[in-house]
């Protein structure tokens, strides 16, 4: 752990769960893999590559677009075309990017730096994501989720525990076309849910597999807080319960 609060880590996502994996370097803030039978590319994140604020919080932004290419072939295996990363000080994770596969139907998995918030006894969470689907050559484009219930999206805490999982597809788009489609945890703006048990460390993850030559776009927010005063808590609570009621 460093003195931002960011511990050096990233997810290894599939469909048979998640787990994090600590590398031998020092604050990893995100990581970009794509899988395909061109091979596997990996593009990392550290904090020396973004911008620490002076309360602790890390922003990064891509500067230009960058091919992940497999080292042993020399294939271009996908492009990361935008990439943002901000790891707040107050327990926040905010990401956003576009992938765009090559020739071959490419597995992604995006996965976030690990936050120190706490810990808290009895946080509060709130999670969302969108997606976005573009078909690039005149054949149609899937997306297809990796995580439980063929979800795209995972928001976790200590260990892997998820918080919630967002955007179950799969997504398909026309002839140069497009699609696209957003979710939340909570519903309701503002909402905010209870965690399953306490809180150390948060963080977000990707994992889906997208046709050959088209685009994908993504965006998510994740953050947590503690259990908020009495009078606040009652208020949180009756917002679920309407939001449960109009649902």
């Amino acid at each position: 752990m460093n003195g931002l609060g960011i511990r050096s880590g990233w997810l290894v996502v599939s469909a048979a769960g998640l787990a994090a994996a600590t590398t031998a370097s020092a604050d990893i803030a995100l990581t970009v893999e794509a899988n395909s039978d061109l091979g596997t590319g990996i593009f990392q994140v550290s904090t020396d590559d973004g911008v620490t604020l002076p309360d602790g919080t890390f922003l990064w932004t891509l500067d230009a677009p960058v091919d992940l290419v497999d080292t042993g072939t020399g294939n271009t295996v996908a492009t990361l075309s935008f990439g943002t990363i901000m790891l707040g000080s107050t327990g926040v994770v905010s990401h956003s990017f576009v992938v765009d596969a090559a020739g071959s139907d490419t597995h992604f998995t995006l996965g976030s730096g690990l936050v120190n918030v706490g810990p808290y006894a009895n946080p509060l969470g709130r999670a969302s994501a969108g997606m976005s689907l573009t078909d690039g050559n005149g054949n149609g484009a899937t997306l297809t989720g990796n995580f439980a219930g063929g979800t795209l999206f995972n928001s976790f805490y200590d260990g892997g525990a998820s918080f919630a999982n967002l955007l179950a597809g799969p997504y398909t788009a026309g002839s140069f076309g497009s699609f696209a489609d957003n979710d939340e945890y909570p519903a309701g703006a503002g909402n905010f849910a209870a965690f399953a048990g306490p809180a150390s460390e948060i963080g977000i993850g990707w994992d889906f597999i997208l046709s050959a030559n088209d685009s994908a776009s993504g965006t998510s927010v994740f953050t947590v807080i503690p259990t908020p005063a009495a009078g606040l808590t009652m208020l949180v609570g009756a917002g679920l319960l309407a939001s449960r009621r109009r649902s």
